[in-house]
């Protein structure tokens, strides 16, 4: 009924009785019950005094929808100054920001390695990356820049 964040004190986790994980500030839970409308898969209680923040259902929900279209109109933007799609209509464009799934990498994180199979496209939507072949740095992929194409064309 309701989605958790965790504003002081320590929480356990417990599935079947046996504790799995440790909670602290900052951390939150419950949003799978409410997302997936289903029962929660863990209980979670107080090891010692604590005080949480709860958000019920319907506004989570709410939030989420408000989020997921702010994270649309904030892509399709971003498709706009891509090279490779300007050729493609809105329609087209709107299906591929629908499949757009967005990761964040650590800095100097391996996003691909060399010989890897390609099977996905990458666009550079903030930050920078470096591109090297045999361990020798070639080029820098800024905002906008992208790879893997090749490995999707041919």
């Amino acid at each position: 009924s309701h989605f958790f964040i965790i504003h002081s004190g320590t929480f356990d986790v417990l599935i079947g009785g046996k504790q799995v994980n440790q909670m602290r500030k900052g951390k939150a839970f419950g949003e799978i019950a409410l997302i997936h409308n289903c029962a929660r898969s863990a209980t979670v209680r107080a090891s010692e005094d604590g005080g949480i923040w709860g958000v019920g259902r319907t506004k989570f929900r709410a939030i989420l929808k408000s989020l997921s279209s702010r994270n649309f109109t904030e892509n399709r933007q971003f498709l706009e100054s891509v090279k490779i799609f300007e050729m493609l209509t809105d329609a087209q464009k709107n299906m591929i920001c629908n499949a757009f799934v967005v990761e964040i990498f650590p800095a100097n994180a391996t996003i691909v390695s060399q010989g890897d199979q390609g099977d996905r496209l990458f666009i550079v939507k903030d930050g920078s990356l470096r591109v090297s072949i045999n361990g020798k740095e070639i080029r820098k992929l800024q905002k906008g820049d992208y790879f893997g194409e090749r490995a999707l064309l041919y």
